[in-house]
């Protein structure tokens, strides 16, 4: 997996090389590298752009430039670019990568998986390309998949751990709407169950007593899927959204243990609604909220 370090370079240190040697590609794709690092995407943009018109047969320049542009919110133009140096080194795992990750900004998301596994397959302790098969098993809701994913590039790559929390941030947090959303279909039926308690009819009970266990079982491996660490990065991410839907998940499943007993359901049909509306609009909130800019993908 390619190196790092000139995107963490500091931007006098970069300038002072392009100054010794002005006319030269490796300078300036450095330089336009450590510009998109620290977000100058315009700037990056010009630099990589004459990097690559320095030097158009080597591979890291254009690989470069298609990072800048990615990062810059251009996959239309990153397209043409990354498969410009595949195409001039076709054996390597980053360049696939790249092109991957530009496929999936398209919507292209077998394309791109197809891409990460040809990166494995060439390096196959590539941790980014694992983590990005991740992402597209967390967009096709395969959430065990995404976690595990997860965890095993993290393994590969402590480097890469922020990029890692964000992904699992996310994901965590989708399983979460879909349990939350298993949790407000439990609670209408005990409500309603509560509301007829006069009749016979034993469907009601079965249905809260597996929408419970569900629940309990989702709820309990969701727990068991991610270290202590993990867990506690996600709650400083969104404590207190997150916090609202566990503790809604929670109230479902005694609600519905309840209401499979027969015990009573303590809420009402006022409360339903406010509480669905306070999750709605924390639910919004948190989307907006916990927006967090790509990383930066630079050589």
């Amino acid at each position: 997996m390619r190196s790092t370090c000139s995107a963490t370079m500091p931007p006098r240190s970069a300038l002072g090389a392009l100054a010794v040697a002005p006319g030269e590609a490796d300078p300036m794709r450095v330089y336009a590298a450590v510009l998109g690092s620290l977000g100058r995407n315009q700037e990056a943009l010009s630099w990589a752009r004459r990097a690559v018109d320095a030097a158009p047969l080597d591979p890291s320049t254009h690989y470069t430039y298609a990072g800048i542009l990615l990062n810059a919110g251009d996959a239309e133009a990153a397209l043409p670019v990354a498969t410009e140096s595949l195409r001039l080194q076709p054996a390597d795992a980053d360049n696939h990568n790249m092109v991957g990750m530009v496929l999936c900004e398209l919507g292209r998301s077998a394309e791109s998986t197809a891409e990460y596994e040809e990166a494995l397959r060439l390096e196959p302790g590539h941790a980014l390309a694992l983590d990005n098969i991740a992402v597209n098993h967390a967009k096709r809701k395969k959430f065990s998949s995404a976690l595990a994913g997860f965890r095993e590039a993290a393994r590969l790559d402590p480097g890469i751990g922020d990029r890692v929390r964000h992904n699992v941030n996310a994901t965590v947090l989708a399983w979460l709407r879909w349990m939350s959303f298993l949790a407000w279909v439990l609670l209408w039926v005990c409500v309603r169950f509560e509301h007829n308690a006069e009749t016979t009819n034993p469907a009601p009970r079965i249905i809260a007593g597996c929408g419970a266990g569900l629940l309990l079982v989702l709820f309990v491996w969701l727990a068991r899927s991610l270290p202590r660490t993990i867990w506690r990065s996600v709650f400083r991410r969104q404590v207190g959204f997150l916090a609202l839907r566990i503790y809604i998940v929670l109230c479902a499943f005694v609600i519905g243990v309840l209401g499979a007993f027969g015990l009573g359901v303590p809420i009402s049909n006022g409360l339903l609604v406010v509480a669905l509306l306070m999750t709605v609009v924390a639910s919004w909130v948190a989307s907006w909220s916990g927006r967090s800019p790509r990383p930066p993908i630079v050589k």
